[in-house]
């Protein structure tokens, strides 16, 4: 039987990284069923656009002329960003629910009780998102900004933006687990990000990085293939006067729509299962409040606290 493991304890960086794959893809079941409820529709909406307005192709061999109608470019990728981002999100929120639900059940994991978890907290997690993306927002329009002024400054700015953007989303990132797992409102979770990332910034920028680094070569390896033999099949066919190689080029470009989501989510749970841990982990850095769970349950008996009798001493 495999060893049960801990939700809310501190970990070293190679734990934080073993651990979020061991966590999710034991749970693989429950989590898959929440994903195919609650993330796949958005993500599958988004595949269709993407064959139907055939942006699939920029994606594949990018072509002036496409990108030189740039409205029409424009428009079928914000749609395709916006369900991809709405699935990835809910992705989140699924992983987030599994891990509450392995600790609270004693490391079993239910696909009801990851369904709970989505009803009762998905308003507060689009919210802290929505936070996340309006703060990301108007950093860009400063940058933006700076443009119509001087391109000196804009190149200064743009520098400083940037580095801004990376420090803000490290922190900013658990934003919507915390004020779920401690119920609080915006300003109080944007401050309680802070404090938990203060003195740990560069181990989570590490740990997120790497299992992010971790999530493309997944993505990669199976989608790098698909896209060079596409690539050479186009080829091929211009320099052999037309010879038409175009329904196998249709059916790898299905092949390679369907790798795209499902590594996608697949990859995706893995980051959110990191993401979680690491969350319990800066909670027990600065707080213990496990540790402290466990003494009161030990030596606390009859008592409201383990300060109760301090007096007596």
């Amino acid at each position: 039987m495999a060893r049960k493991i801990f939700i809310r304890v501190e970990r070293e960086f190679g734990d934080l990284i073993g651990d979020g794959m061991k966590v999710v893809f034991r749970n693989m079941v429950p989590i898959l069923q929440g994903v195919m409820w609650y993330a796949f529709p958005f993500i599958a909406i988004s595949m269709v656009i993407l064959i139907l307005t055939g942006s699939y192709k920029f994606m594949l061999m990018p072509d002036e002329q496409m990108v030189g109608d740039f409205f029409a470019f424009f428009s079928s990728f914000s749609i395709i960003g916006l369900g991809l981002a709405i699935g990835f999100v809910m992705i989140n929120l699924i992983v987030y629910g599994a891990l509450w639900d392995y600790d609270v059940n004693d490391g079993e994991v239910t696909y009801e009780g990851i369904r709970a978890y989505i009803h009762k907290n998905w308003k507060n997690y689009f919210v802290s998102i929505f936070a996340e993306a309006a703060i990301f927002g108007a950093v860009i329009l400063l940058i933006v900004g700076s443009l119509a002024l001087s391109p000196l400054l804009f190149g200064v700015t743009y520098l400083l933006g940037i580095i801004l953007l990376v420090f803000l989303y490290n922190i900013l990132q658990f934003l919507g687990i915390i004020r779920i797992e401690e119920g609080l409102g915006l300003s109080e979770g944007v401050n309680r990000c802070f404090y938990l990332l203060k003195n740990n910034w560069w181990s989570t920028f590490g740990v997120i990085l790497v299992s992010s680094f971790i999530g493309s070569i997944l993505m990669y390896a199976f989608i790098f293939p698909i896209t060079m033999i596409i690539a050479f099949l186009g080829a091929l066919e211009v320099g052999s006067g037309g010879e038409d190689h175009s329904m196998l080029i249709n059916i790898l470009t299905g092949v390679f729509v369907i790798l795209y989501a499902v590594i996608g989510i697949l990859s995706n749970m893995y980051i959110s299962g990191v993401r979680g841990l690491k969350y319990y982990d800066l909670l027990e850095k600065k707080e213990a409040t496990n540790l402290i769970k466990e003494i009161e349950a030990i030596g606390g008996k009859g008592q409201s606290s383990i300060f109760e009798n301090e007096g007596n001493f």
